[in-house]
């Protein structure tokens, strides 16, 4: 999953987002899996205007960066694979995963 979910990520995600803490248009992905649940992080990505129009935190990022995330019609197991990704990329990067508890 996560040799699957770094092509995807570079082609659906890495213009706006880097894997480091840097925001560029919108945050960046160090930690992302210890701040947000794996469901809100797949919502995120499938399920972009519902979660920009309904859910809090995401309203809150929103109003951070000024810029509307795209729907990039990612499927669910593309979700998945870059959700593994980010889950790689926080061991490596912060040899912490899995800590969010919303």
């Amino acid at each position: 999953m996560v040799v699957r979910g770094k092509p995807i990520y570079d082609m659906k995600c890495s213009a706006c987002h880097k894997l480091d803490g840097k925001r560029v248009v919108g945050p960046g992905f160090e930690g992302v899996t210890n701040r947000r649940r794996p469901e809100w992080v797949m919502n995120m990505i499938t399920n972009v205007n519902v979660m920009l129009d309904e859910d809090p935190t995401a309203q809150a990022l929103l109003e951070e960066c000024l810029t509307r995330m795209p729907n990039q019609n990612v499927s669910v197991s593309e979700a998945r694979d870059i959700l593994e990704f980010f889950r790689n990329n926080d061991e490596e990067r912060l040899k912490l995963r899995d800590q969010a508890v919303k």
